[in-house]
């Protein structure tokens, strides 16, 4: 049952039951209330697991569209399950485009690379050469900008066709400039990929390092293996040529080493996805397939070159070149493939279990993040939002206080993104908890909860008292003050209308509210707070029920308010 704190419109109600693994349960349609503040839906058959609930409605008051999830367990689900992201399908075509952009910018690094800096008699077939590797890498950059399907897609595919076109114009004015524009055309492919998705600017270098270098190293490869069968067959030296590669290409093997294991190391995110998943096994394939690689490149250079083996040597590099051609195709399918999604902790999925009896609960601004603090005298929940929500890489220190000004310093457990909890036995009386906040490009801060135990009475009924009070009167005046963080607080404003129109916008307009209490040793004050729009909300009232001022806090927002009512 899913209870809501307004009356919605029994139509737009839409909830999904998900499995852990993102498998459909089925369920029959949500049956609304006659209320409309609650809707049911019921299941066939629940089996233990963890279940995660997609819904979404509209107001039936003013419209106004609300959707999330949550997740809930049944039975004994401890222990690491997959979070509720699954794997998207793989197209051919687009893996079919990735693999000729790849063969085609081979062709043309790896052209570039051994002949840049030789003697003239080399360089009459390299312009034809280069050429052939970038009509293949065009025809993928063109294929690619067709089926593009989004304005980002487009950009980045015109620049790319750009790029790729100016290494031909490159040519004229030498072989750097075309190598460059090479680097440049990769790059932007490059920022297509889940490096850049994933680890920003830093994923999509190493992706950048990794896909030149490795291109280089396949196309050098190819094209000594090439030649080297051609003057065996004119009876000229092979090994003044071999030599030459094997000097330019030790680089570029360490380069793809490295970058390969950084690119692996952040997409994969445990040893076991290595070998459980899809994903998984083509990295593994990828890598064992460039170690072959590279052994093969040691033998050649070590034992072959050295020796003078010619016809052991050409077997070799013909064999490397083939590993590595197939370390492309795989390294097409990874590209165009959806890389498994970290495991989830039961814990970090579900939260930590519902604080239990009389909870007493804050929340306040720390810098630009907000932060919900909730103790049932057992246990502490602290909860810290940015504003775009709960986010994985929160941190935050804690400083607990009592009335003797005795400071603990609290180290809680993480419990999913932005969430943290520890077992605290609080003592009556007043507890002061600091709690410095921070998170990546948002400005963290300090916010210091008072936290009374016991807490005071519940009052559901007293805040539907108010309500029907503020809906009475004819004319109130509200001034509002909202502030969002360091630097960006609003001037007051002041609006004055009927007490009914004002209520209707409150959060709490409809009553259907648990969670309210009297501030403690204060019966002119109600705390109230709404666990699924994250909402916590302190109401002073006057002997007539009437708000006199009020404090929300929401999502990276903090408001203030005061009321004034025309005298009779």
């Amino acid at each position: 049952m899913l209870e809501f704190s307004e009356r919605v419109d029994p139509s737009t109600v839409a909830v999904a039951v998900l499995t852990s693994e993102g498998d459909r349960v089925e369920t029959i349609a949500p049956e609304v209330s006659d209320e409309g503040l609650d809707a049911r839906v019921a299941v066939d058959e629940w089996l233990d697991g963890i279940f995660v609930v997609e819904w979404s409605a509209f107001s039936a008051l003013d419209g106004h569209g609300s959707s999330g999830e949550f997740a809930f367990a049944i039975g004994d689900v401890a222990g690491v399950l997959p979070s509720a992201i699954s794997a998207t399908d793989t197209d051919v075509v687009d893996i079919v485009t990735t693999w000729a952009f790849f063969v085609g910018l081979a062709v043309a690094a790896g052209t570039l690379l051994l002949t840049i800096g030789t003697p003239g008699a080399v360089r009459p077939g390299r312009r034809r050469v280069v050429a052939v590797g970038v009509i293949v890498a065009m025809a993928a950059v063109g294929l690619s900008l067709a089926r593009a399907s989004s304005g980002i897609g487009w950009l980045l595919g015109c620049l790319n066709a750009l790029a790729v076109a100016l290494v031909l114009i490159g040519l004229r004015r030498g072989a750097v400039w075309a190598a460059v524009a090479l680097v440049v055309a990769a790059g932007l492919w490059a920022a297509r990929g889940h490096g850049s998705s994933t680890n920003g600017w830093l994923g999509w270098s190493v992706d950048v390092l990794h896909l030149v270098s490795a291109a280089a190293w396949a196309g050098s490869l190819a094209f000594v293996v090439v030649m080297a069968w051609i003057r065996r067959r004119r009876g000229e030296p092979v090994l003044p040529m071999v030599r030459h590669y094997a000097t330019r290409v030790v680089a570029l093997v360490v380069v793809t080493g490295v970058t390969g294991v950084a690119a692996g190391w952040e997409l994969v995110p445990s040893w076991s996805d290595l070998a459980s998943g899809g994903y998984g096994r083509l990295v593994s394939t990828k890598a064992a397939l460039l170690l072959v690689a590279v052994a093969l490149a040691v033998t050649a250079r070590v034992g072959l070159l050295s020796s003078d083996r010619v016809h052991s040597l050409r077997r070799v590099l013909t064999v490397e070149s083939i590993v590595v051609v197939a370390a492309l195709g795989v390294a097409a399918i990874l590209v165009n493939g959806a890389p498994p999604q970290p495991v989830s902790a039961a814990e970090e999925l579900l939260g930590p279990p519902p604080l239990e009896g009389a909870v007493t609960r804050e929340a306040g601004l720390a810098g630009q993040l907000t932060v919900y603090v909730g103790a049932d005298g057992d246990r502490l929940d602290v909860l810290v939002v940015t504003p775009s929500g709960p986010e994985r890489d929160t941190s935050v220190s804690i400083v607990a206080a009592g009335l003797d000004g005795t400071e603990v310093d609290l180290a809680p457990r993480p419990c999913g993104p932005g969430c943290f909890t520890q077992g605290v036995p609080l003592t009556d009386g007043t507890t002061a908890l600091r709690v410095s906040a921070s998170a990546s490009d948002w400005i963290g801060g300090t916010y210091v909860a008072e936290l009374d135990r016991p807490p005071g009475r519940l009052a559901p009924e007293v805040l539907v008292d108010v309500i029907a009070q503020m809906r009475s009167i004819n004319t109130v005046t509200v001034t509002e003050t909202v502030s969002s963080g360091p630097g960006a607080s609003s001037p007051a404003g002041t609006v004055s209308l009927d007490g009914a129109a004002f209520i209707q916008q409150e959060p709490y307009a409809a009553g259907n509210v648990d969670d309210v209490r009297f501030y403690p040793g204060a019966p002119d004050r109600l705390v109230l707070y709404l666990p699924g729009s994250q909402i916590f909300a302190e109401l002073d009232i006057d002997d007539q029920r009437r708000l006199v001022a009020a404090r929300l806090v929401t999502p990276s927002h903090e408001i203030t308010r005061t009321f004034a009512y025309q005298s009779r």
